[in-house]
């Protein structure tokens, strides 16, 4: 049995309606990103009952916790040019199939290296799920529901990192480490075979593998593009790549040093734990907001000028937080109480994570479709080596050259990404109304053809 054939958007008229089969292709696309974002998540969730179990210190699992991260950031980029190679449907499956039975083999472990190779392989498959996956709603859904769908593809991971929490702490006290490592070892395989009757390949795709296989005689300039790094950087598109591959890496960096060292700062400032851990969470929950309201932002206007906005709303809230966040628990007090504390917390996380959603969205629509999950997957590997420097820096800065430098760091990595965006001139993704929408840089799809 063959996936259903969802006939392309762009060429439709009349109203705009998602039908059956777009319906079930988006849930199951949101189910296999936020198993994703579980499994991405679940040594962090089960290594404290696993060294406890085989009487180790946590350190003893660092090297384990990177390998996850490096091999997701090869996957993002692996995920994507096999996806132009041999289709978005096709990488999907097999990287969470990947993934899904490396998760299991986890249980096969007996030292923190067989762990790390785990964990690393399995991130090829977890990496690899998200620029596939980005491509395929990009080219499948209604022109004004795209941005919404990517929306929803974001969301979908850090929803998955919070359900490993909930998990894990119903999971692991009653059945052990060991049944987090199982049961979502094999949920993934389930949605795996609804996905495979339930996801359609790209029409986009369709077009270009049947222009390949009948255009023996057409000239070389006829052709399509070939799906190859190399693409990226020819004529036109160098300058959006070289801008949206800066503009991953800023907002990353500038991200991670929020979120991994606002914790920190704050307890340096005399706050207690809970506190610190709650400023993180707000901060985080606004960002849910954030993603969907992005998304329906995008659905009537164009990608990068939401994207800008953000940024330089992130960026006004830097300075905010540097003028007027109070510092201290007695500070809190005089400057209007705990609202005020977390308002600003939740302003910049709305700001913040509006700017990721709308990054990757301008990202999936700009990059021509015979190159856009390879496109994609450059573009999500450049944002993790911009987070490993985010991570790596952030203490040092803050040790050396106190709090001022450090978020003067943050604001130029906002400032850097504000520019990226505005010199990558590329595509929107979606404009307003849908009859008026620019038709992507793509031929008809196969049902257009009949």
């Amino acid at each position: 049995m063959h996936a259903p054939d969802i006939v392309h958007a762009d060429h439709a008229e009349g109203p705009v309606r998602l039908d059956g089969s777009q319906i079930l292709f988006l849930i199951v696309i949101v189910l296999l990103l936020t198993v994703d974002g579980v499994d991405m998540q679940i040594l962090s969730v089960t290594v404290s009952a696993i060294s406890e179990q085989w009487g180790l210190p946590l350190s003893a699992f660092g090297m384990a916790m990177a390998a996850g991260h490096l091999g997701a950031a090869i996957g993002a980029t692996a995920g994507g040019m096999l996806a132009d190679r041999i289709g978005r449907r096709t990488t999907i499956l097999l990287g969470v199939l990947w993934f899904s039975l490396f998760t299991l083999a986890t249980l096969m472990a007996r030292t923190t290296g067989e762990i790390a190779f785990a964990r690393l392989v399995a991130g090829l498959g977890l990496g690899g799920c998200l620029p596939p996956a980005l491509a395929l709603v990009s080219e499948t859904l209604p022109a004004r529901l795209r941005a919404v769908g990517v929306s929803l593809c974001i969301l979908a991971n850090p929803l998955g990192i919070a359900a490993a929490g909930g998990c894990a702490a119903l999971a692991i006290p009653r059945f052990g480490w060991e049944s987090m490592y199982i049961l979502f070892g094999l949920i993934p395989l389930l949605i795996a075979v609804i996905g495979y009757f339930g996801l359609p390949e790209s029409p986009a795709f369709l077009a270009r593998a049947a222009e390949r296989q009948g255009g023996g005689g057409a000239s070389a300039s006829s052709q399509p593009a070939k799906a190859t790094p190399r693409a990226l950087f020819k004529g036109e598109h160098r300058r959006l790549t070289i801008s949206i591959f800066i503009a991953f890496f800023s907002a990353y960096l500038a991200l991670t040093l929020v979120l991994n060292w606002m914790p920190s700062l704050l307890k340096s400032g005399g706050f207690s734990v809970e506190i610190a851990s709650s400023a993180l969470s707000t901060f985080s929950l606004a960002g849910i907001a954030a993603t969907l309201h992005a998304g329906l932002l995008m659905s009537a206007h164009d990608t990068r000028r939401v994207a800008m906005g953000f940024t330089a709303g992130a960026i006004l809230m830097v300075m905010t937080i540097v003028v007027a966040l109070p510092t201290s628990p007695a500070s809190v007090e005089a400057s209007g109480g705990y609202i005020f504390f977390y308002g600003i917390i939740a302003a910049a996380g709305f700001m913040f994570n509006g700017a990721m959603t709308s990054l990757y969205a301008h990202a999936a629509g700009s990059f021509d479709p015979a190159v856009r999950a390879t496109g994609v997957g450059f573009s999500a590997t450049c944002g993790r080596v911009g987070a490993i420097v985010g991570a790596f820096i952030g203490a040092r800065v803050f040790e050396m050259f106190g709090t001022s430098t450090f978020f003067m760091l943050m604001m130029g990595m906002i400032a850097l990404t504000f520019i990226a965006l505005f010199l990558s001139g590329g595509a929107a993704l979606a404009r307003t109304p849908a009859s008026k929408a620019r038709p992507e840089r793509m031929t008809p799809s196969i049902q257009d053809r009949r």
